[in-house]
């Protein structure tokens, strides 16, 4: 029997704040067609599309209508990043929705979205569990910025709240007392709602661990990928910020290569496997999710993010981690249509 499916994406009829120029660009709209195609390679299912978030729960009632007159239990594949209406702080309402009509979905519910779209709440999650994370200083609108001693920068300054690397620029890594100011205010006139982390700068190695499954019926073998910055003009920060996701021109883009991990000591390797696991539980991720690493100068490894939904297009960390065992793309959305 073919299964239905109903695809959940980004409405491009609308403005999104967080792409450059404020909507949809050729890069999104290539990005869904090759969706669109390595879906089609997926046997004993059929792919609908919602995009159109003003008719978003009617066609949702209509999808699950349509389901229940066939006898059939219909899934949602929810591939919405952007979040309801492209806001992402309404990330959650997409899964929301869902609950409440009763549709089975791929990936995270609203409480791991709530949670994860948190960074300081991961953070202490992290710490509680004792899983190693950087040192942190939370800003709220009120509070004035406190004089750090030189020995602790760089620093790393960013919104606590955010997707897409929003707000994390160049200018996030600050080197100085003048800086930081400089930059905790930017934040503040950008993302007046927002709460500012300034954070212990880690200048180490760089890795992602992505879990596909379940602890119960067992997660995909992955490789560890790590984000080799060796091309990059040494005078740039090395970081994953906004440039490097949405900037098609910049060197982040051209000069940054992920590749498989091909030294990484076993010890650390299982360090960072045992606190994606850990923290996937303790978020409620659920389906697929991933877990950014870095090192410090010591070479400690520690927590930056737990990503639930992570990107699902073809360029993603994700594919590229699927692509290192010789996955095509299809068989990687397949295993997150199995959950």
């Amino acid at each position: 029997m073919v299964k239905r499916v109903a695809v959940v994406l980004g409405d491009p009829r609308l403005r999104d704040g967080v792409k450059v120029g404020g909507e949809f660009n050729p890069e999104d709209f290539q990005a869904i067609e090759l969706l669109k195609q390595a879906l089609a390679e997926v046997p004993g299912h059929q792919f609908e599309y919602l995009d159109h978030h003003a008719t978003l729960w009617a066609d949702l009632v209509f999808f699950k209508q349509r389901c229940d007159a066939a006898g059939e239990v219909g899934l949602v594949m929810n591939l919405c990043d952007e979040g309801y209406g492209n806001n992402p702080f309404c990330e959650l309402h997409v899964p929301a929705m869902l609950e409440m009509l009763g549709l089975p979905y791929t990936g995270a519910g609203p409480q791991a979205m709530v949670i994860c779209y948190d960074k300081n709440m991961v953070r202490l999650l992290a710490q509680a569990a004792g899983v190693p994370v950087p040192q942190e200083v939370v800003l709220r609108a009120e509070d004035k910025v406190g004089v750090f001693a030189e020995e602790r920068f760089p620093l790393l300054v960013k919104p606590n709240h955010g997707d897409g690397s929003q707000g994390i620029t160049v200018q996030s890594v600050v080197r100085n007392q003048r800086e930081l100011e400089d930059y905790v205010a930017k934040l503040r006139r950008d993302f007046p709602e927002r709460m500012v982390l300034v954070q212990e700068f880690l200048s180490g190695a760089e890795y992602s661990v992505c879990l596909v499954g379940s602890e119960a019926a067992g997660f995909l073998d992955l490789p560890i990928l790590q984000v080799d910055y060796g091309k990059l003009d040494p005078a740039l920060p090395q970081i994953l910020g906004y440039e490097s996701k949405w900037e098609m021109d910049s060197a982040y883009v051209r000069d940054i290569i992920y590749k498989p991990v091909t030294d990484l000591p076993l010890a650390t390797r299982d360090e960072m496997l045992v606190a994606a696991k850990l923290m996937f539980a303790r978020t409620n991720c659920r389906g697929y999710a991933r877990f950014d690493f870095r090192c410090d100068s010591a070479g400690r490894v520690k927590l930056l993010e737990v990503n639930p939904n992570p990107g699902w297009c073809w360029d993603g960390k994700m594919n590229v981690m699927a692509g290192f065992v010789g996955m095509r793309y299809s068989q990687l959305l397949e295993a997150i249509l199995r959950g």
